[in-house]
């Protein structure tokens, strides 16, 4: 169904930064804080029934994206050793700020055998997890939940927002260590202010395809075996806390001196060991919350068990004639 007044989305970004230098170079320091808006957002509909069609594309809403980012860094040299260390941190706060007053939502992933979608509403993050929010158990370990909407009933209208698969901030950190030949590389990454949902379940076989960890607390963090049913899995009972610190890669190497290496008609000859994603931090009970995330942006934050981050020990030869 043609849309003559379908236009292209358009962005408006404003940025202002700072980027310093200090004590004669040793530390750095940069700052940067952006505003970016996104106006006219593609959004499908489902035009009336009479027209026969069953969707078309129309520009109905507005996304803001602000945050901060700064990095920090110190070098300096001590006798022999030579150091550095760069650390990085940025927010980020996303938010649906207008939509078309037609459409109350725009619908993304429903979860196989459980009430919980991922949904975009104005005045909240794009794509969150909308579900029952867990209150307690009862004597039997049967789960209840909480009523939202204040109603005095609990139902289908008490779903809430259960939190994004989108990080709020991301950080890192990059550690740089040279004494007499010898070289040391630590680098790390981490993200929080996610949550992950593992879908890792099927309602109609209760005792299969699952994680242990609801077994294994079940009647005290969880509900009993007998009591897990769509409600419960509809709720953020199966939302967890996708925070972590991840150490990508530690690397050790030594470089043969050059007076031995002229002698080989070689510039420069260096051997090196590293551990790649060996050391995770984080309370995730999947296989691995970097890697926990379907691959659209609808979908973002659902574990549908990817394969994790491989563990790599890598040994190398770096040869310059």
């Amino acid at each position: 169904m043609p849309n003559p007044d379908l236009k292209w989305e358009e962005s408006e970004q404003l940025d202002f930064g700072l980027d310093a230098r200090f004590l004669k170079g040793r530390l750095s320091l940069g700052l940067d804080w952006y505003n970016k808006k996104t106006i006219g957002l593609l959004v499908d509909v489902k035009p009336v029934i009479e027209t026969g069609v069953g969707s078309t594309t129309i520009n109905a809403g507005n996304v803001k994206n602000t945050g901060l980012e700064i990095e920090l860094g110190w070098k300096d040299k001590i006798g022999d050793l030579t150091y550095s260390v760069n650390a990085n941190f940025a927010t980020l706060k996303n938010e649906l700020t207008y939509l078309n007053p037609t459409i109350d939502k725009i619908s993304g992933t429903t979860l196989q055998g459980s009430s919980i979608t991922t949904q975009c509403t104005q005045g909240q993050p794009l794509w969150y997890f909308y579900g029952y929010k867990f209150k307690e158990l009862d004597s039997n370990g049967k789960a209840i939940y909480q009523d939202v909407n204040g109603d005095g009933v609990w139902n289908s209208s008490d779903r809430t927002n259960l939190g994004s698969g989108l990080p709020t901030y991301n950080y890192g950190i990059t550690i740089n260590l040279e004494y007499k030949g010898l070289d040391l590389l630590v680098f790390g990454t981490g993200a929080g202010g996610n949550k992950i949902l593992p879908q890792g379940y099927r309602t109609d076989r209760p005792y299969c395809n699952n994680y242990a960890w609801f077994y294994e607390n079940a009647g005290t963090k969880f509900p009993t075996v007998a009591n897990w049913d769509n409600d419960a899995f509809s709720s953020d009972l199966t939302i967890f806390d996708g925070s972590y610190f991840k150490i990508k890669q530690i690397q050790l190497g030594y470089t043969i001196p050059s007076k031995i290496t002229k002698k080989l008609f070689m510039s420069n000859f260096r051997v090196f060991a590293s551990l790649d994603n060996f050391f995770t931090f984080t309370k995730y009970i999947g296989l691995d919350p970097e890697a926990a995330s379907a691959n659209n942006s609808s979908s973002l934050g659902i574990d549908m068990g990817t394969y994790p981050t491989a563990k790599q020990v890598v040994f190398g030869v770096n040869v310059s004639f």
